[in-house]
């Protein structure tokens, strides 16, 4: 009996651990910042000074550039023994147009996502 109790104990401890990886790319976007941000005043320093440099930089032409900000979360899971997998995507992008160093305009959008991930073995 007490063989039989240890071994339950061991595949419901083992079945309870899970392997997770996060990969993350480009700074966090401060919503609070972004709600600072004005048409036709906020200038490209004072942009810089909230959010540091951006992950790319556009010329659009002489008057015109674009700045984008990028803001990237991945989160992977897989539990041993079950078998089940999860994942997570996290997208925050502020996208910020000037002209002549002042914003004309700018977006910011946030999306996530929870994909399937299907994964076979074979014993």
């Amino acid at each position: 009996m007490k063989k039989l109790l240890g071994f339950l104990f061991i595949i419901i401890f083992l079945s309870g651990c899970t392997y997770t990886a996060t990969s993350e790319t480009g700074s966090s976007i401060d919503q609070d910042k972004v709600l600072l941000i004005q048409k036709g005043k906020t200038t490209e320093q004072q942009i810089k000074a909230m959010f540091g440099e951006p992950m790319t930089k556009i010329v659009i032409n002489d008057t015109d550039t674009k700045w984008i900000y990028q803001h990237i979360v991945s989160t992977a899971s897989s539990q041993m023994y079950t078998g089940k997998t999860s994942q997570a995507l996290s997208n925050d992008i502020l996208d910020i147009l000037f002209r002549n160093g002042v914003v004309v305009n700018f977006s910011n959008t946030n999306s996530t996502s929870s994909p399937t991930m299907n994964v076979r073995s074979s014993w």
